[in-house]
């Protein structure tokens, strides 16, 4: 029997230090329980710690006027401290004074057992309640884990269990603490049975909102291959009416595998049961469309630029031949030679501004043919506007604004040589862009 008491109180207190936890004086240990029941639990724990201490000191044979008796009796007053402390919801202080009792407890047993030479290792008995309480403390730790999980995504039967599990936990502390052993090892049971089943409600939670997830997302995906679809339709129907045929056909294309990834995506949603089957069609789903929005990218951005290009020649070759227009207009000392070179000149400025409009839609029409004959006429243009600009400079001398002029004349052929340049670098594009929607037209 002192065996047993002996275990049991050196146990006891090392229970209480295992676990910094005292579930009784947390917040949120046990919705529905009073502040003032918690307060009065605290102090049944901590009470009954104190007299399995006095228990075992008599059965060490303690003399009564040791002053080790004085410390247990001002340790039982500071019990009703915990109380207060509950009762005003300061459960941090609360917490630290039951470490404090607990710890001057320790010190007093091992203490007075020094003292007395009394051996308070762990028996055979003692052993198995430590290895009941190191699963009382794993299976506390689970708890909190899946707490932790259940909390954040609000599922309520899982912490409804796991309120249970705890209070279970609770109960099997005291058992043991009262020693007894046998209750407090079936309330354990009971605990972990309460554990796995919340660890189920969350397991089927969980897979839940994962497949609610990734439908809306995969259903998220559909709506917008949807969207880009009724786009591309109405690209197509724009392109054929510039007769870019090819380019109109390459998007024709690419708007299929969209439609075929979209039905396999639909069909993924109505008949995929598996989690991991929906992960992976929702990936690769993502990088099928992702890849053919770079390839419909690659279309647009060229045509955009071409776009671009073109509009800003018009401008530029409007620019120049206005400027010509008005040096032919407003000059006094220029004969007519001077001005057949000056409409010779806006001749061959226009021939460059229509050779870029055809050169750009020989490109988008992916003729090969007609680029290389379009280039060097339009090289050809320049190169004459250029000529004709070089011989103007020095007609215009006399002229009363002739500074004025020889500089409009110096940056028109800055701009026209500039433009050589531009058309060699577009021709290289185009020759990519054609190659591109050669590939994609040979993929149907």
């Amino acid at each position: 029997m002192r065996e047993r008491l002996i275990s049991i109180t050196v146990l006891l207190l090392l229970v209480l230090g295992m676990f910094s936890y005292i579930p009784l004086i947390t917040a949120e240990s046990q919705p529905g329980v009073s502040e003032e029941g918690k307060g009065e639990e605290i102090v049944k724990v901590l009470t009954l710690t104190i007299e399995k201490v006095k228990e075992l000191f008599k059965s060490w044979g303690l003399p009564e006027d040791d002053p080790a008796w004085n410390e247990l009796k001002a340790l039982e007053d500071e019990v009703s401290a915990v109380s207060e402390l509950v009762s005003e919801e300061k459960y941090v202080e609360a917490k630290l004074k039951v470490k404090e009792i607990l710890t001057t407890l320790s010190e007093l047993v091992k203490d007075v057992a020094s003292r007395l030479g009394k051996d308070v290792e762990l028996s055979g008995f003692g052993k198995r309640i430590r290895r009941l309480l190191i699963l009382i403390k794993i299976v506390k730790r689970a708890i909190d884990r899946l707490e932790f999980i259940a909390r954040r995504l609000n599922i309520t039967e899982a912490l409804e269990l796991l309120n249970e599990a705890k209070s279970k936990l609770l109960d099997a502390i005291e058992a043991l603490l009262s020693g007894r052993f046998i209750e407090a090892r079936q309330l354990l049971r009971e605990a972990i049975e309460l554990v796995k089943e919340a660890r189920r409600v969350i397991y089927e939670s969980l897979i839940d909102i994962i497949r609610e997830r990734l439908s809306a997302k995969i259903n998220g995906l559909i709506e917008r291959i949807e969207n880009e679809e009724q786009a591309l339709d109405e690209a197509v129907e724009f392109l054929n009416s510039k007769n870019l045929t090819e380019v109109a056909s390459a998007v024709e294309v690419l708007k299929g595998k969209l439609n075929t990834l979209r039905e396999r995506l639909s069909n993924v949603l109505e008949n995929a049961s598996s989690i991991r089957v929906l992960i992976h069609a929702y990936k690769e789903g993502v990088k099928a469309y992702v890849k053919i929005n770079k390839a419909l990218k690659v279309i647009k951005d060229f045509l955009t630029a071409a776009r671009e290009f073109v509009e800003e020649v018009y401008i530029k070759t409007g620019k120049l031949i206005k400027g010509l227009r008005y040096i032919a207009n407003t000059s006094t000392t220029l004969d007519e030679e001077d001005l057949i070179l000056i409409n010779e000149t806006i001749d061959n400025v226009i021939n460059v501004r229509e050779g870029v409009h055809g050169l750009i839609t020989a490109i988008a029409q992916c003729n090969n043919e007609s680029i290389d004959e379009i280039h060097n006429g339009i090289v050809a243009s320049i190169d004459d506007a250029v000529s004709n600009l070089e011989v103007l400079k020095n007609e215009v001398v006399n002229e009363p604004n002739a500074t004025k002029i020889i500089t409009f004349i110096n940056r028109s052929i800055d701009g026209l040589n500039y433009l050589k340049v531009a058309i060699d670098r577009v021709i290289d594009l185009g020759t990519k862009f054609i190659k591109f929607i050669t590939w994609i037209n040979e993929l149907e």
